[in-house]
């Protein structure tokens, strides 16, 4: 018999990827759940991703993300928001719910109250 840690056994499967499955054996449902896009890849990411490999870019990233796109994203805010950072200020993630566990785990205490809208 396998090995698993206790609390594995009490882990249940989230609202939205029961969901999920239910949805996949319909037909005509839009999913909006994944944040999968409908579109393949655009070609000049294809090339940017391409050109990346070739210049070595494939181990681990610095923990903020790379100073170069950092720079590039305060810039973005400052033309398109008016929004001043600086490139220390910003945290480059693999997604929104990694974005969150780390807001989280920086600003919340254990015995803190915090709201969060179902469904948000």
């Amino acid at each position: 018999m396998p090995y698993e840690a206790e609390k594995l056994s009490k882990i249940r499967p989230s609202g939205i990827r029961k969901i999920f499955d239910l949805a996949q054996g319909m037909e005509g449902v839009i999913s909006l759940g994944l944040g999968a896009p409908d579109f393949s890849t655009p070609k000049p990411l294809i090339d940017a991703m391409i050109k990346a490999l070739k210049d070595g870019y494939t181990s681990y990233s610095p923990n903020l993300g790379y100073l170069e796109l950092r720079e590039q994203i305060v810039k973005k805010y400052q033309e398109e928001y008016k929004l001043d950072y600086n490139q220390d200020e910003i945290c480059i993630t693999c997604g929104a719910a990694e974005a969150l566990l780390d807001v989280f785990l920086a600003f919340i205490n254990p015995k803190d109250e915090v709201l969060i809208p179902d469904p948000g």
